[in-house]
């Protein structure tokens, strides 16, 4: 026979009470994101899209908290913006403040420059479905994807732009001589083909007289808006920073997924003024 036990009967443990306990810790026990105020996600790809507006999501290499485990102390939503509608779909692009664990005790999000690095840390990219009330990620970066050993590069816009061969997603990032854009295609609602501008400049020399580019050149950055560089001549006894011309503007082309140099119309400065 089966010794019995000298636990009362109501007192003994059993499998269904156990999971039922275990239920209600669960219940009642708050999430990571809800703790640590970042934006939940029940699929780990779409968030409410009033969520975004105020709450970091999960960054890629960044853990916040306090003690020297975590890379950060401070993570905060800079802006949250509507940059455009593609094919019925609504984007939005997230820029998030982030403070190292580094910084001086007193430095916060706060009271971060609002073009300075800590400000512009961190982006993301959102896409909202017609009629849905989530968002799910199209893309997000850091500074230090760009430029890593200049300390990374803050982001200055996202925009969506239509060119010729369709619509683009455009990443600026700049600080001081230091600058980098990355633009990608958005096709089926999906980001398609990086553009490349490898071999942009290689018929540049070929277009300009010379005579007029003997004592060097400047150009701006590729503006997709206009399609155009640009560029302008320094003269014998010009400063390293100040070219007095004459200007040209190159016009752009795209071919798949390149943009190269099409055209120049030389530019007189007066008729700008």
């Amino acid at each position: 026979m089966k010794p019995s036990s000298n636990k009362p009967t109501h007192l003994r443990p059993t499998v269904f009470g156990l999971l039922s306990l275990l239920a209600i810790l669960l219940f009642l026990m708050p999430t990571t994101a809800e703790s640590s105020g970042k934006a939940k996600s029940s699929s780990g790809k779409s968030w409410l899209l009033e969520e975004l507006q105020t709450k970091c999501i999960e960054l890629d290499s960044i853990t916040i908290g306090k003690g020297e485990e975590f890379f950060a102390k401070e993570c905060a939503v800079s802006s949250f913006e509507h940059i455009g509608k593609v094919e019925n779909d609504d984007y939005y692009v997230a820029f998030y403040c982030v403070i190292e664990n580094t910084a001086d005790e007193e430095d916060s999000c706060a009271s971060a420059d609002k073009y300075s690095v800590e400000k512009n840390y961190a982006i993301a990219v959102f896409k909202q479905k017609h009629d849905s009330k989530t968002a799910e990620l199209v893309i997000k970066r850091l500074t230090t994807d760009y430029g890593e050993d200049e300390g990374g590069l803050p982001f200055e816009s996202v925009k969506i732009i239509t060119i010729p061969c369709g619509t683009t997603l455009q990443i600026i990032s700049r600080y001081r001589k230091y600058y980098n854009m990355e633009t990608f295609y958005i096709r089926n609602g999906k980001l398609d083909k990086k553009i490349s501008f490898n071999g942009l400049w290689a018929n540049s020399d070929k277009l300009i007289p010379a005579k007029e580019r003997q004592y060097g050149w400047e150009a701006t950055e590729p503006d997709l808006e206009t399609m155009t560089i640009t560029a302008m001549m320094a003269q014998k006894n010009d400063p390293p920073c100040c070219q007095s011309g004459p200007d040209y503007i190159f016009n752009l082309k795209c071919t798949g997924n390149r943009i190269f140099i099409d055209s120049l119309k030389k530019v007189d400065r007066s008729e700008e003024r």
